[in-house]
């Protein structure tokens, strides 16, 4: 292990973590959040995003996004590239004033919720911004980003923030070079006067798109995957993968063989949970569940992760420390 980056400002946080992505090449792009102006501020914080060129060449700070005032850029998503990198991320709203009341430093505590916008950044690799979109000027304030690559270029998922308070998972794709209009996986209608810091998950390969996600529509708790053929442009009716007291924070890898591999945190009876992880093949059938570990069921659990070399699954979570396990994916089961 060696340091990307030290400084006496961060912001840490359970819900907006730190990153570190692949890049063509054998490039490494990392991101973490510092406090704004002298570090007093409880809440005020903004984005750094760094390169290196290989495993073991030095960091070079390529991209900074922070804040004058109290409110927060954060919960930024990687879209790397050869020469530089694309990111989405949360911004404070350029034109709609955030609420006087200061929120506690801490996701999800049911504060008042500063407006925020999603915003797309294409940084070249000399550190220059070259292109800076706000792809959405009204989203949910605290819920991760997610963003991957079709055959028709970046698409990025994310919660929306509608009239009413109905927080449903939206997508966004740039198509030809332009972003095309939000739209809303599926239509949920889940409606919840604060941010629940759950945000979807997104996985692509040419036409393929998978999208998993939390909802507690109607009051009862669900993860759901929904696939697309068409690169994004529509979406299957989703599929429910939990077992039924699911906590969220769904992660999704695709699989050499198309199918999608789903990750999440399960609710057990008492404060234990499980990281669970299961097949959902092309056609939108599910294989039985697999207990990857046993976890907290709180917020010391952090937010499982999912990875894929192809023919392996590595899971990580909090227990303390950092934990992570490998899994076969071939010995994911199949649906009968």
């Amino acid at each position: 292990a060696r340091d990307v980056a030290r400084g006496p400002r961060w912001f840490a946080n359970w819900a907006d973590h730190p990153s570190v992505v692949p890049a063509p090449g054998g490039a490494l792009l990392a991101h973490w959040l510092v406090r704004s102006g002298d570090g007093t501020s409880r809440y005020g914080y903004g984005i750094r995003a760094a390169r290196a060129t290989s495993e073991r060449a030095p960091w070079s700070t390529m991209f900074t996004a922070e804040p004058a005032s109290d409110d927060y850029a954060g919960f930024l998503a990687f879209v790397p590239e050869s020469d530089g990198f694309s990111a989405a991320y949360l911004a404070p709203a350029e034109s709609v004033p955030s609420p006087a009341p200061v929120p506690p430093a801490d996701h999800g505590a049911g504060h008042p919720e500063p407006i925020k916008t999603l915003v797309f950044t294409r940084v070249k690799g000399d550190g220059q911004t070259a292109t800076r979109d706000v792809i959405d000027a009204d989203v949910c304030s605290c819920c991760s980003v997610a963003a991957a690559v079709s055959r028709n270029g970046p698409i990025v998922a994310y919660r929306d923030r509608a009239a009413g308070e109905v927080r449903d998972i939206a997508i966004v794709r740039r198509v030809g070079g332009r972003w095309t209009a939000p739209r809303i996986v599926h239509a949920d209608a889940w409606t919840i006067p604060g941010c629940p810091t759950n945000g979807p998950a997104l996985a692509a390969s040419g036409s393929r798109v998978v999208v998993a996600w939390f909802t507690a529509a109607a009051g009862v708790a669900r993860v759901r995957v929904a696939s697309s053929s068409d690169a994004g442009a529509t979406f299957t009716m989703p599929v429910t993968v939990d077992g039924g007291h699911p906590i969220g924070w769904a992660g999704v890898v695709l699989l050499p063989d198309g199918d999608a591999a789903v990750s999440w945190l399960e609710g057990t009876p008492g404060t234990a949970a499980q990281v669970r992880v299961r097949r959902v093949s092309t056609d939108g059938r599910i294989g039985d569940p697999v207990m990857v570990a046993a976890a907290a069921g709180g917020r010391s659990t952090g937010i499982p992760q999912i990875a894929s070399d192809g023919g392996r699954l590595l899971l990580a979570w909090r227990d303390g420390r950092v934990r992570t396990a490998l899994v076969d994916a071939t010995t994911l089961p199949r649906a009968r």
